[in-house]
């Protein structure tokens, strides 16, 4: 299965702590793909703050090798789940303050 745009995913455990930083225990959606002879390089906009980052090598056979050995996986259930709670938290929040200031 190979990375697609609007695919959530999330840093693999053996991801650089800067990966981790960027997603701050949440997933992201891929926004960009470009396809090179050994992978993909991928770009990905972390929900928690709404910034773009990349690339992030995905070697070929991604999920045949289970993404332990890289930087990201594919969100589960359980990921997606709580990104969407969290999403929805902030939403709230959002329209709250602009309730406050009419």
């Amino acid at each position: 299965h190979d990375p697609e745009l609007g695919m959530w995913v999330f840093p693999a455990p053996k991801a650089p702590p800067e990966v981790f930083e960027a997603a701050n225990r949440l997933a992201g959606e891929i926004t960009r793909v470009e396809e090179l002879t050994t992978g993909q390089d991928v770009w990905v906009t972390w929900f928690h703050n709404d910034v773009n980052k990349g690339p992030y090598r995905i070697p070929n056979r991604w999920e045949a090798a289970g993404n332990a050995d890289f930087i990201l996986a594919v969100a589960d259930a359980g990921k997606v789940r709580k990104t969407e709670r969290h999403l929805a938290i902030i939403k709230e929040q959002e329209e709250d303050a602009i309730l406050r200031l009419q």
